[in-house]
């Protein structure tokens, strides 16, 4: 395909709003992405409290990396294990 004589890339995922969405035989949401970022950031705040109390450390996680989790998610027409996938995170 074209646009303005020059050619458009084809990609098989796009990342819109920090979610990424997948093109297969259906379009879906990458789950992985959102883990990873969601890891990253619990093990960013675990490691830099190390010392800190359990309740400082849980406030931290709940603010700082369950919104990374759960960005959005009410919006996403989801399967139920898809769900379940972030509820073991």
């Amino acid at each position: 395909m074209r646009l303005n004589n020059e050619d458009i890339k084809w990609v098989s995922s796009c990342k819109y709003l920090g979610v990424v969405f997948v093109s297969d035989l259906t379009l879906h949401v990458d789950c992985g992405y959102v883990k990873r970022k969601f890891y990253v950031a619990c093990n960013a705040v675990l490691a830099d409290c190390r010392y800190a109390d359990e309740f400082v450390k849980l406030h931290l996680v709940k603010s700082y990396c369950l919104p990374l989790l759960t960005y959005c998610i009410g919006s996403l027409d989801l399967p139920s294990y898809k769900f379940k996938v972030h509820g073991v995170c």
